[in-house]
């Protein structure tokens, strides 16, 4: 079941709030030594897991479990950084030493099937108490716990460097693959303003800030603007280099032109997570 983005937090009458962890979404089938990890797009990812996989395994059989995966850092905060090295190892030996160095847990939220028995046509309240009497709480499964105050859970979310918040309504029932009204996502946005440094084929316009050394690229970004907007920005770009035809075509700019950027928040390498571009501001 899919979310709805909203801007603006809303406190509403049947409705609960969860915080919204930044990790990788996934469904978790619990029945023994065949118990398997299932990400968004359908694929195994039991091996890269194992740990995980293993205390799954140790759950009640019969259970499909709707989650999210969890990386941390060393202060204990949520890293999708973290969880970004990874998702991608496939050789089991390797993801056995990342559950040493790099640990996940799984924080659930719902549950589609229990004691093997179909449980999506049961409302949210419902189907949340389903969820607590059969899902046995362990170092790598966590609950994702729900508030009824949506102010006061978007604030604590904000000052604890959390994603955000998820508003679902209490009698919803579980929609596989649709993206529904009931459930809604309210993220924390940041924005600031950058300059444009160039452009890269495929990857949108290259911005940057002024750092210790110079001007310091930061990420890229070629969503946000309309059209009008987008044509604005390139007729006031100035080149200074030709076409760099390589494996991406790339054009340098003078760095003069200043875009305001909303952008989810600042990596540990000081890029921007999910910058979209909103306005030209100068230049």
């Amino acid at each position: 079941m899919l979310l709805r983005a909203e801007k603006q937090v809303f406190q509403k009458p049947g409705w609960i709030y969860e915080p919204k962890l930044d990790g990788m979404r996934c469904i978790a089938i619990c029945n023994g030594e065949s118990s398997a990890i299932y990400s968004r797009n359908g694929r195994n990812i039991s091996q890269t897991f194992p740990a995980l996989c293993r205390s799954l395994g140790e759950q009640r059989c019969g259970l499909v479990l709707d989650g999210e995966i969890v990386a941390f850092d060393t202060s204990g905060r949520v890293s999708f950084e973290n969880l970004q090295k990874r998702w991608l190892i496939a050789d089991r030996e390797k993801a056995f030493e990342q559950d040493a160095c790099n640990p996940v847990a799984y924080f659930v939220f719902d549950v589609l099937q229990a004691d093997h028995t179909d449980v999506t046509r049961q409302p949210l309240a419902e189907r949340k108490q389903v969820l607590l009497h059969t899902v046995a709480k362990s170092l790598h499964l966590k609950y994702v716990d729900d508030y009824d105050d949506a102010v006061a859970l978007f604030e604590v979310t904000r000052s604890g460097g959390i994603e955000g918040i998820v508003a679902k309504r209490s009698a919803s029932l579980y929609k596989p693959g649709v993206r529904s009204a009931d459930w809604i996502k309210i993220k924390h946005r940041l924005i600031d303003t950058f300059v444009v440094l160039a452009y890269v084929d495929g990857e949108g316009f290259l911005l940057g800030r002024i750092g210790v050394g110079g001007l310091e690229p930061v990420g890229y970004s070629q969503y946000g603007l309309s059209r009008r907007e987008y044509d604005r920005l390139v007729s006031r770009l100035t080149p200074v280099t030709a076409l760099e035809k390589t494996r991406k075509q790339m054009v340098w700019f003078k760095p003069e032109i200043l875009v305001e950027v909303e952008f989810m928040k600042w990596t540990s390498e000081g890029r921007l997570r999910f910058p979209v571009l909103r306005q030209v501001v100068s230049g």
